[in-house]
């Protein structure tokens, strides 16, 4: 549902009399950014960071720490909103009908057209998602972003063994390398390249913040809570403090259930 935002004409009057690049440059030094560096992907099998392929066994640094999951919702391959959460906090993120746009017949594109897949279905316009940052060897900062089960398979299978990880070493990130897995496809679309991370070691945390540092970016903790885009709510609305209601997240078994749409591990960035 779209909200009409009245202007607050006092509001106005005061903005007006501060320097109005202060309140611009505030407003976006204080905008999260859960995205650190440039995106990577997994498509068709391929590791690719924009147009560029990188190689399979490539090395990175994973900073678990700075790891998001929630929803983001699409509208023409443009994220339009996003209640995400930092893993690292505990929290967990809001039930899928705790977001509105529960009606298929109200997903709706920018003409108002609904949204259909590729088997002439409603498509819902929220889709479950991870952010990874991570530290490529060469010292630049890439994002695993993916809303594929492969994607978030990985990213949890990694979770857990890094949560084991943490207990002893608090201050260790994982080492990993960029894999790529599969499985058989019970539906005949044949052989599923699914990505994988598969353990190398652990390294300081201290490298992992130096090269943040070293590319601009701050070291401080980001928010547990990032809402943005919704129709102006609570924004701890329908979060979730670290309970057991198994219907807070999609759960992802351990051999994906067969998919309906084409299966890749594409994300529409």
């Amino acid at each position: 549902m779209t909200k009409i935002v009245k202007f607050d004409e006092k509001a106005v009057a005061k903005i007006a009399e501060e320097n109005a690049f202060t309140e611009f440059g505030r407003a976006v030094a204080n905008k999260p950014q859960l995205i650190i560096g440039d995106i990577l992907r997994f498509t068709k099998g391929d590791w690719l960071v924009g147009k560029d392929l990188l190689p399979v066994d490539t090395e990175v640094s994973a900073g678990m720490y700075l790891m998001y999951v929630g929803w983001i919702k699409w509208i023409e391959k443009k994220p339009i909103a996003q209640a995400m959460v930092r893993v690292g906090s505990g929290l967990k993120p809001p039930k899928r009908k705790a977001l509105g746009d529960n009606d298929p017949e109200l997903w709706l594109d920018s003409r108002g057209k609904q949204i259909i897949n590729s088997h002439g279905e409603p498509e819902d316009p929220l889709k479950f998602s991870v952010y990874l940052p991570a530290l490529l060897q060469t010292g630049n900062f890439v994002t695993f972003t993916s809303q594929s089960r492969g994607g978030i398979k990985a990213t949890g299978e990694l979770a857990k063994r890094y949560g084991e990880h943490l207990k002893t070493h608090p201050d260790q990130l994982p080492l990993i390398k960029l894999g790529v897995g599969g499985y058989e496809h019970p539906k005949g679309y044949g052989w599923i390249k699914e990505p994988g991370f598969a353990p190398v070691g652990y390294l300081p945390k201290t490298d992992f913040d130096k090269a943040l540092i070293e590319k601009g970016h701050t070291t401080d903790l980001p928010p547990d809570i990032v809402r943005s885009g919704d129709d102006g709510g609570d924004d701890n609305e329908g979060f979730d403090a670290g309970s057991d209601d198994e219907e807070t997240t999609p759960q992802i078994e351990a051999k994906p259930k067969p998919r309906e749409r084409d299966p890749d591990d594409e994300i529409p960035f």
